[in-house]
């Protein structure tokens, strides 16, 4: 090896040090880092368990926005899955950790719970990259910090809409709660009692991912309340709860949430499902926008999304990261910024959003009726 050939190889091996510490240092910056030409948007989100048909949804979503949006060919999905709704927690740090340190990923789609959502959230603010859920969340997710972004409604509203309703539309006077023992559910269930002005004779945690209620059920009944409200951080729940409440003769109505709706509990619940009302997350059903995705999705995947408003937000979440990152690049900083400066009266399938200083949207909850197995508004 001659001196000069000695002289470039070691100039070599010092360029490449330096890019490695320069690399290091600026990936916690949020500094863009991509291996390939292609965007890459990381998707958290259950791929397996209990909620893994929601997490179907997720990809097969943003899949579609891909598609729709023309960009097919510059975009890369890295999905990671977090598991079951009672270890999600754990699994959640790992792979956001995981898809920023190894993906080097500036932009994630958050398809948790909210007990995942909580659990990252601190690697995410401090890694300074944009996390943003299409999915419902409460005051904890607000207050998850700067760089967690919720396009779907406040939960806060998902207790408070039917706190006011049950009063000033149905004239409840005394309402038995059964909830789901999870993050996401207490959240609803303490912002409900909170702002019921009637009298909350039974209150009941209950497992999420259980099967017999008879028990907690009977309870309920005996309290002789005015209405039935299921809280289910799954949908799980509600599907034998509605079943079995009707099988022990409960004749007052059930409300609940829009996780308890989907074809398992058409399948499972049959009948007894109807009737039931369902606080739907409000998005631009009437939108012929709107229509055309649903078909779309329907089309290319056989079956109707089981959670229409998570396919409408995924999708504004796809579209408004990449408007971002096409305006001031891949970069997690500047990706948040652009999105509290510009995502102001944003036309898009989940209606008009803005997103306040904590990067929370403004949408609310429809109250929807199941009729002959499919949801219809409540005028």
């Amino acid at each position: 090896m001659n001196k000069s050939y000695k002289i470039v190889l070691i100039g070599l091996v010092v360029v490449v040090a330096f890019t490695g510490i320069l690399i290091s240092k600026n990936n916690k910056a949020g500094v863009s880092i991509q291996s390939s030409l292609k965007i890459k948007i990381g998707i958290l989100t259950m791929t397996t368990g209990n909620l893994a048909f929601l997490g179907e949804n997720i990809m097969d979503s943003a899949k579609l926005a891909a598609e729709k949006l023309g960009r097919t060919n510059d975009v890369e999905f890295i999905v990671e899955d977090v598991g079951n709704f009672s270890t999600q927690g754990t699994k959640a740090v790992a792979a956001a950790i995981k898809l920023i340190d190894i993906d080097h990923v500036q932009y994630i789609i958050d398809g948790m719970s909210s007990n995942g959502t909580l659990a990252s959230a601190p690697v995410i603010n401090n890694a300074k990259v944009v996390m943003i859920t299409p999915l419902t969340g409460g005051k904890n997710i607000d207050e998850a910090g700067e760089y967690v972004f919720r396009n779907g409604p406040s939960d806060i509203l998902g207790a408070t809409i039917p706190a006011r309703d049950f009063t000033e539309k149905f004239g409840f006077k005394n309402v038995a709660l059964m909830t789901d023992d999870a993050e996401y559910t207490l959240d609803i269930r303490n912002n409900f009692k909170s702002a019921f002005t009637g009298t909350v004779v039974s209150d009941q945690l209950i497992k999420p991912d259980g099967v017999d209620y008879r028990t907690e059920l009977v309870k309920a009944i005996s309290s002789k309340p005015d209405v039935l409200f299921i809280n289910t951080a799954t949908g799980v729940s509600a599907r034998y709860v509605i079943k079995q409440a009707k099988e022990l003769g409960l004749i007052v109505p059930i409300v609940t949430n829009f996780l308890a709706y989907g074809p398992d509990l058409i399948s499972l619940a049959g009948k007894s499902a109807e009737g039931v009302y369902v606080y739907d997350p409000e998005y631009n059903a009437s939108s012929p926008d709107v229509a055309g995705l649903i078909s779309d999705y329907q089309i290319k995947f056989g079956h109707l999304p089981p959670i229409a408003f998570h396919t409408t937000g995924t999708y504004d979440a796809i579209r408004m990261g990449l408007q971002a990152i096409d305006a001031v690049g891949y970069n997690g900083p500047k990706i948040h910024d652009y999105l509290l400066a510009n995502i102001q009266n944003w036309k898009g399938m989940n209606g008009v959003v803005s997103f306040d200083s904590q990067g929370n949207s403004g949408t609310g909850f429809v109250l929807k009726q199941i009729k002959d197995g499919k949801l219809e508004v409540v005028d």
